[in-house]
């Protein structure tokens, strides 16, 4: 091979160095979101991993008809859109692993959503199950959880949950803690046929959510045990709890909380219907509710 030897001016020189600058504009230029296309478990692992790595809005499309867990999924850290073909055509089986656990303790919260597909036999602890959301902003539409631990926990941040199904858990369906005037709402889900309760939720500091043509039946416990506290604000309209073995709806309510219950029914449940308790400036009004075939129809203690 031959080699040439060229010598440098001060103006080559010169343009060494700018050229040497613009290398380093563009290394430091930043990361834009990407899209990865999965079709397998090994292709899900690198997704998320290079999501991790990015903090822009990345989306993961998942595509064919689903795979199965052979360990844990990494928790996801950053925001992300966790796209399905849809729950009657793409099923995920955790095999008694954990699946989607997104967490805003990491970085700071951030938004994310899942879409679009199964998922069942997730979890072995009573805190793993289908979803796991820790102070992030979460959206899910069109999903189906089923037979894991837990459906969908959410501590901290908010959660959007429309047209999705949380059936046959071993534990609950839907677990939320939430505080700090975050905004949740649940739109025609149903949580059915639970270990334990259809719905467990905890509002502190502000919160408000709505739970809208929903359907909690045939639970082991409550359909609905809820409490709020501290300026919180709960609405239940047009919602069903039916054959749980305990009560339909437990409404707690303490210290300046604002419930509204619209149109909503508690039938054949084991014990009570409506149990109302609401103590230190509560303000709640029920309108066009019924109580049919329980043991007791409304409980309610101010």
């Amino acid at each position: 091979m031959t080699h040439r030897t060229r010598t440098r001016s001060a103006l080559s020189a010169t343009a060494a160095i700018s050229l040497a600058l613009a290398g380093t504009l563009l290394v430091a230029a930043p990361a834009s979101a990407a899209v990865f296309t999965v079709a397998d478990e090994t292709d899900l692992i690198i997704a998320i991993n290079a999501a991790n790595g990015n903090p822009d809005a990345d989306t993961i499309n998942l595509t064919g008809t689903g795979f199965t867990l052979s360990g844990d999924l990494p928790t996801i850290v950053y925001p992300v859109s966790i796209v399905g073909p849809g729950m009657g055509t793409f099923t995920l089986d955790a095999a008694n692993h954990r699946a989607f656990r997104f967490d805003g303790s990491v970085n700071g919260i951030f938004d994310a959503s899942v879409s679009g597909l199964t998922i069942e036999h997730a979890g072995v602890t009573l805190n793993d199950g289908g979803i796991h959301s820790t102070d992030t902003n979460l959206q899910i539409s069109t999903v189906t959880v089923t037979e894991s631990q837990r459906g969908l926990n959410v501590l901290g941040g908010s959660v959007t949950v429309t047209d999705a199904f949380f059936t046959d858990n071993v534990n609950n369906g839907v677990y939320l803690f939430l505080e700090n005037t975050s905004d949740t709402e649940f739109l025609r889900v149903q949580s059915t046929g639970n270990g334990l309760y259809g719905f467990l939720a905890e509002l502190h500091d502000g919160v408000s959510l709505e739970i809208t043509d929903t359907q909690s039946n045939d639970n082991a416990q409550n359909g609905f045990l809820i409490d709020a506290y501290d300026q919180s604000t709960l609405t239940i309209t047009d919602t069903t709890a039916e054959l749980n073995d305990q009560y339909g709806f437990g409404l707690y309510l303490e210290n300046d909380v604002t419930a509204f219950v619209t149109n909503s029914s508690a039938l054949n449940n084991a014990f009570i219907g409506f149990q109302i308790w609401a103590s230190h400036d509560v303000e709640a009004t029920v309108v066009g509710a019924t109580a049919n075939d329980n043991a007791t129809g409304f409980d309610i203690v101010v």
